[in-house]
């Protein structure tokens, strides 16, 4: 098993390669995130009309994961 540390791993339920993603929190600081009702990189691009709703939360979290290891470097 592998270990990460200061990571955000997230995927799309529609990419085909979902399956091949992490899904286990093994550190306390490795998020695995499947977004319901997206495709692969979803996360990736800027926000528009008419996104999956899940898509907008994920950001969010995201956007708060990076910001928590950023500010543990200061």
């Amino acid at each position: 098993m592998l270990f990460a540390d200061n990571v955000v791993l997230p995927n799309g339920s529609l990419d085909p390669w979902h399956a091949l993603g992490t899904y286990v929190n093994n550190t306390a600081t490795a998020y695995p995130i499947l977004i319901n009702a997206t495709a692969h990189c979803s996360d990736m691009y800027p926000a528009y009309d008419g996104e999956p709703v899940a898509l907008v939360g994920v950001r969010q979290q995201i956007r708060g994961h990076v910001r928590d290891f950023i500010s543990t470097f200061k």
